[in-house]
């Protein structure tokens, strides 16, 4: 009786277009046709139906058990449906009538799912087989099956007749596969298995347009199967509009499938086949789970034999890494120095790390294009091979120095030695230590080391410190200014802050960087007194940091006395900054 009158409510409403809900009883044929008449009057063009509570149906029921979702069908073909989700239904197929299929060709998105694997649950061979001939104009289709080799065999076969089909999702106990495709081509696959002979499945999909491919391996995986690694090859090699490949990062494995890959893309070329350039990526392992990746390796195959490296490689790091993932990195920097493109987010080097590098590039050259690291585990030894590989980079456009513990003498001068040696070329540098009782030597030694961070005042002692540090890097480098600054966590006297802002070229700085700090609001009052006026051109600064400082505040009812007044004067000389850790006022 409760069903009926929603069902009157649901016609009678005349405005409902969505309708998501769960019908908790077993219900019989009759139950369905009354729902199917309801939903159709109603007109309703987006449908979920969740079918957990479904059973065997009445024990004495035996003439209908076998046609008992006939209605679900009538409603996939009432011409009104456009988006239709089963959610839960036992033995679907089982409970269908064959005479009860018709065409169902304004449905687009179909997805037929299930919480768990079981195959009472899962969409049979039988069933995908009449779905994908009856709904010739889907645009998306997701589905929960037994297994996925079967289904896309399936797919593969029907793509030709369905134009339109752009996004297909289908899972397993084996895992998931989704694809997109145009024009009944496979433009970009990406798999999440645990089966050792995953690739297989996708061998039937038409991919000469594919370009992008994602193979991650199952959380409770350890690695590639040597299967899936020679299969990984031959997709590479048969596929020349292949432009991404993702991969997970496997420290035993990631040199050894890098150079597979490579070697399928240089058998092509040398086959004559023409390649897309292909960028070969390598996510951390967290990036199974969700979270942010924790190292990430490129690898650059570049699309043409005439090249004289065929391939370059971007290192990325957000943690320390060590034990084998160490050992991993080096072999890539020993096989592969000379290729190295980008070595960023702090990369922790080593003195074999800078020793290998040296050694590589000083037989075929440096490709380095961006270099940001952490040079605290550098000795003199290891300083004096980074100091070379820099020297022979002429390509490189972005160097980078996260310098720590500066409140302990050896590493205040390892950063200054590097600022002497190199701060002509410095894009943007990180500090961080207890800066308490020696501020004044490590600012006036930043100022004087990075000539380039003065203001415009001292144009003279700007220009002659210049000239000084670049008396021994090539003669090609420009000097450039700091576009970013950070100090992190770092504690200084109200003159120290001034003496710093009063060193910033704010002409060119884009990030300031001053988490934890204990810059207060007299402090930003000082910063925003120090930045130039012009009624002409506006200062860069884009981005500044405070949180975790006294000025973050979550509401305004509880900002710092004078705070809004700081923020309005910057905005004004600073349009485009967005400032971390205080809201928009």
């Amino acid at each position: 009786a409760l069903a009926k009158q929603f069902y009157v409510a649901l016609v009678n409403a005349h405005v409902v277009q969505e309708l998501d809900i769960a019908l908790q009883w077993d219900v019989t044929l009759n139950d369905l046709w009354a729902f199917t008449e309801a939903v159709t009057k109603a007109k309703i063009l987006n449908l979920k139906l969740d079918g957990s509570y479904f059973k065997g149906g009445p024990v004495l029921d035996t003439i209908n058990r076998g046609r008992r979702y006939d209605p679900l069908l009538v409603l996939m073909s009432n011409m009104r449906i456009q988006v239709l989700h089963f959610e839960g239904i036992t033995n679907m197929y089982q409970r269908l009538s064959g005479s009860a299929w018709s065409p169902a060709p304004r449905v687009r998105v179909l997805e037929i799912s299930s919480r768990t694997s079981k195959t009472s649950l899962c969409v049979s061979p039988a069933l995908l087989s009449c779905i994908l001939k009856n709904c010739v104009g889907l645009g998306e289709l997701r589905i929960t099956v037994d297994s996925f080799f079967e289904a896309v065999q399936q797919l593969a076969n029907r793509l030709p007749m369905m134009s339109n089909l752009g996004i297909v999702e289908v899972r397993s106990k084996q895992g998931v596969i989704q694809c997109s495709i145009d024009q009944g081509k496979a433009t970009a696959i990406r798999m999440q298995t645990w089966h050792p002979d995953a690739l297989k499945a996708i061998d039937a999909l038409p991919m000469e347009h594919l370009a992008t491919l994602d193979v991650r391996p199952h959380m409770r995986s350890t690695n590639y199967s040597q299967e899936d690694v020679r299969r990984l090859a031959a997709t590479v090699q048969a596929t020349p509009a292949l432009t991404n490949l993702m991969l997970i990062f496997y420290a035993d494995q990631c040199t050894s499938i890098l150079n597979t890959v490579k070697a399928a893309r240089e058998k092509g070329l040398a086959e004559g086949l023409s390649y897309e350039p292909l960028v070969v990526r390598f996510l951390g392992q967290d990036s199974l789970r969700g979270v942010e990746d924790v190292h990430v390796t490129t690898a650059h195959l570049h699309s043409r034999s005439t090249d004289v490296r065929g391939m370059s490689i971007d290192i990325h790091t957000s943690r320390s890494i060590i034990g084998q993932e160490r050992i991993t990195f080096g072999e890539l920097i020993r096989q592969h120095g000379s290729s190295i493109q980008e070595i960023g987010r702090d990369f922790v080097f080593l003195d074999d790390d800078a020793r290998i590098l040296d050694e590589e590039t000083s037989k075929a050259g440096s490709d380095l294009i961006r270099l940001e690291l952490d040079p605290s585990r550098l000795s003199p030894i290891g300083l004096d091979c980074l100091d070379r590989v820099i020297a022979r980079s002429t390509r490189l456009q972005r160097l980078g120095f996260s310098l720590t513990r500066l409140e302990e003498s050896s590493e205040l001068n390892k950063a200054l030695r590097l600022l002497k040696q190199h701060g002509a070329l410095v894009h943007s540098i990180q500090l961080a230590g207890n800066f308490s009782n020696n501020a004044d030597a490590w600012l006036s030694g930043l100022q004087e080391q990075c000539p380039t961070m003065i203001s415009a005042s001292p144009q003279l002692h700007a220009s002659t410190a210049a000239q000084h540090s670049m008396a021994s890097i090539p003669g090609h480098i420009h000097v450039k200014s700091i576009k970013s600054l950070g100090l992190r966590n770092v504690i200084l006297n109200p003159s120290d802050w001034d003496t710093l802002f009063s060193a910033l070229n704010f002409v060119d700085l884009q990030e300031l960087d001053l988490r934890g700090s204990n810059i207060t609001v007299t402090d930003l009052e000082l910063l925003v007194d120090r930045i130039p006026e012009s009624d002409d051109v506006a200062v860069p600064l884009a981005i500044l940091n405070v949180i975790d400082t006294e000025l973050e505040c979550e509401r305004l009812d509880k900002k710092p006395q004078g705070l809004q007044e700081a923020v309005e004067r910057l905005k004004t000389k600073a349009p485009l900054v967005e400032i971390a850790g205080i809201p928009v006022f």
